[in-house]
C-alpha cells in the first residue's frame, strides 16, 4: 500500500492531453497519470514521488512538451510559488477523469 503523504499531485491543462499524459507516464518518479477535464479544459493529473522528481522538474518537462496554451492548476501555495511566471497558474478546480480506459490512467 502506498503512503499518500509521500505522493505529490499535479494537474495541467494541455492542448493534447493523451500525448502529454503518455509522455509524463514514462517519466522517472511519475507514479500515475490520468486524463480528464478541469475548468472546462482537457487536463492531465499526475501523481508523483517528490523524492524522485520535483514539481519544478514536472514544470520543466511541461514547458518542453506543450505549447504556450498550457495552464497549471496548483494544489498548494508552494506549487503556486514554483509555477509563478512559467504558465498561467490557478487554484486546482475539480478534476473529472474521462470514462475511457487508457494505459495512462492506470496507477501502480
Amino acid at each position: 500500500m502506498r503512503d499518500d503523504r509521500l505522493i505529490g499531485l499535479a494537474t495541467f491543462a494541455v492542448t493534447d492531453a493523451r500525448r502529454i499524459g503518455s509522455l509524463f507516464a514514462g517519466m522517472p518518479g511519475v507514479l500515475c497519470t490520468a486524463l480528464g477535464r478541469a475548468a472546462g479544459r482537457d487536463a492531465v493529473q499526475v501523481e508523483f514521488d517528490p523524492g524522485r522528481v520535483s514539481y519544478a522538474n514536472l514544470l520543466d518537462w511541461l514547458a518542453q512538451l506543450d505549447d504556450a496554451r498550457a495552464a497549471i492548476f496548483w494544489h498548494s501555495p508552494e506549487q503556486a510559488h514554483v509555477a509563478s511566471g512559467r504558465f498561467p497558474a490557478l487554484r486546482a478546480p475539480l478534476f473529472y477523469r474521462t470514462s475511457e480506459s487508457t494505459p495512462e490512467s492506470i496507477c501502480f
